[in-house]
C-alpha cells in the first residue's frame, strides 16, 4: 500500500455556506479543491450586470487555486451559455454541474438530483463543461474524459452495471 499520496482534502458545495472566506479558510487548513454555492444558470443569465447577489456567489480570492463554480439548471442551451459566461470571468478552474441537490425548490423544477430521473437529460446538462471551455486536461473532469462518446443509454448502463451513482 502506497502512503506517500494522501486522498484529495475538498469543501463540497453548500447552499449559504461555501462563500470565498470559508474557501480561503479550508485552503489555508490543507484543501486542495473547493467549490463555490449553487448558481443558478436561468437566474445568472437573467441577472442585471452587477447584480448583488450573483457577484456574491461569484467571488474568488486570489488565494483560491483550484476553484469550482457550482451551476445547476436542466436546460442544455442555458446551461451552455451560463457556462460560457462563467468561463469567461476566469476566475473558476473548473465548473461543478449540480444533479444532487434534493431542494424541493430546485428538484420541482427538474433541476439538481431530479436531473437523475432522466438520464438523457442529465447527459445533455452535462457535457456542457466541455463545450464552455473547460478543457485543461489536467483539471477536466475524469467524468467526462472517461465517458466522452457514449450514447445517455450507455452512459447510464456503465453507472447502473457497477452500482454507482453519478456524482
Amino acid at each position: 500500500m502506497n502512503l506517500e499520496r494522501l486522498p484529495v482534502l475538498s469543501l463540497a458545495p453548500m447552499a449559504g455556506i461555501t462563500d470565498w472566506p470559508l474557501r480561503v479558510l479550508c485552503y489555508r487548513m490543507g484543501a486542495e479543491y473547493a467549490c463555490s454555492e449553487m448558481v443558478s444558470a436561468i437566474g445568472y443569465l437573467c441577472a442585471k450586470p452587477g447584480n448583488r447577489v450573483y457577484t456574491q456567489l461569484l467571488q474568488v480570492h486570489p488565494e483560491e487555486t483550484n476553484t469550482a463554480c457550482q451551476l445547476f439548471g436542466k436546460d442544455p442551451v442555458v446551461m451552455g451559455e451560463a457556462a460560457q459566461k462563467i468561463t469567461e470571468l476566469g476566475r473558476f478552474r473548473s465548473l461543478d454541474i449540480n444533479m444532487g441537490c434534493p431542494a424541493r425548490k430546485v428538484v420541482s423544477i427538474g433541476e439538481g438530483s431530479a436531473l437523475l430521473l432522466n438520464p438523457d437529460q442529465a447527459y445533455k446538462v452535462s457535457t456542457v463543461a466541455r463545450l464552455c471551455g473547460f478543457t485543461d486536461e489536467k483539471y477536466f473532469m475524469k467524468l467526462f474524459k472517461r465517458y466522452e462518446g457514449m450514447t445517455p443509454s450507455q452512459y447510464r448502463n456503465t453507472f447502473h452495471q457497477k452500482k454507482m451513482n453519478l456524482i
